[in-house]
């Protein structure tokens, strides 16, 4: 059996470009308490939001997660 960890990178997109979470809150209409949850990954994102922060963020879908198969 192959397990999967997800680890959100939307906190290392975010404050590499200088933003607050107000300020993705503004560009995705998505609040500060649950990009809060996605950053400290207590949430996973669907499709429909990760695409919100891609193009907010100018990358691609695969930047927001970081994986590891063991």
């Amino acid at each position: 059996m192959i397990n999967v960890t997800l680890r959100c990178q939307l906190y290392d997109l975010r404050t590499a470009r200088g933003w607050t979470q107000y300020d993705l809150e503004v560009r995705t209409g998505i609040s500060e308490k649950t990009i809060s949850a996605y950053e400290n990954n207590r949430r996973l994102m669907n499709i429909a939001t990760m695409v919100k922060f891609a193009i907010a963020l100018r990358c691609s879908l695969d930047d927001l997660y970081d994986y590891e198969l063991s």
